[in-house]
């Protein structure tokens, strides 16, 4: 829709350390919406289990709402499912969830098949946070299992995701990247292949300029029927609880199997945190 004012995320939260090592998280995002309410044990320093209703980990995970990957293969940017998961939060880390739920991407193509839920879903993060001689590094890896995926458009089927990453920062210059493979996916029936790679340059800690490349394709039987995008932007933080970010997206789609719609746009987001 052009020219549409939204309201994209207020999520308000708190969390509670009530007993030693023990602790309890809620949070709800109104303008979805999307409960998160996980009960949570660190069982030695910086290793945990927790259970409950919270984000499935899988990939890198971004804020910028103009980035697709984890859209195009519909898992969605913003989800919630139920179930259990372990984790750390070393240097290097690691992430093993078992969840099953009803799940609502956001989703770029022309289908009615909007609501996946799967008997059970198993994914798996691992990778490394920290210092790579003078760089400030993050690379990672994922892996999703999906048994009994539904759509309400398609039969049940299992399905399969892979995703790498990486997020590398030299002083004010940062380079980042993100790669995605899904086998058979829910909501339609086919493979697809989508990459990311840009530039993040941090004039001053207020001000940061980016540019990226996005490419997906959305049938990889059908490889020149691909999506490529530019992205131009920019994030000016001030008063300490409020940033502005404003994006020029240039799309354009090869050939006219693609179901993606191509358009160009431009955004202006406000942010108020505290």
């Amino acid at each position: 829709m052009q020219r549409t004012f939204f309201f994209m995320e207020a999520h308000p939260g708190v969390t509670v350390e009530w007993i030693k090592n023990w602790s309890t998280t809620f949070a709800f995002n109104i303008p979805q919406p999307l409960l998160t309410a996980f009960l949570k044990y660190e069982f030695i320093p910086k290793h945990y289990v927790q259970g409950g209703v919270f984000h499935v980990p899988m990939g890198m995970g971004y804020e910028d709402h103009t980035a697709f990957l984890i859209d195009q293969l519909h898992f969605g940017t913003d989800t919630r499912e139920a179930g259990a998961m372990i984790g750390s939060d070393t240097d290097f880390f690691y992430k093993l969830a078992v969840t099953t739920y009803k799940r609502f991407p956001k989703m770029h193509v022309r289908s009615t098949s909007t609501i996946t839920q799967s008997d059970a879903v198993y994914t798996a993060n691992v990778g490394y946070k920290g210092k790579m001689g003078s760089l400030d590094s993050l690379l990672g890896a994922s892996f999703m299992y999906e048994q009994g995926a539904q759509s309400s458009g398609g039969a049940d089927r299992d399905t399969q995701a892979y995703d790498g990453y990486l997020w590398l920062t030299w002083k004010k210059l940062s380079l980042f990247g993100e790669t995605a493979f899904a086998v058979d996916k829910p909501t339609i029936d086919r493979d697809s292949f989508s990459f990311y790679a840009g530039l993040q340059l941090q004039l001053i800690p207020q001000l940061s300029f980016m540019a990226r490349y996005e490419y997906y394709i959305e049938d990889i039987e059908f490889s020149a029927d691909a999506t490529h995008r530019a992205v131009l932007g920019g994030r000016w933080e001030f008063f300490k609880y409020a940033a502005v970010e404003s994006y020029f997206r240039y799309e354009d789609s090869f050939n006219a199997g693609t179901n993606i719609n191509p358009g160009n746009a431009f955004y202006v987001m406000g942010h108020i945190f505290y």
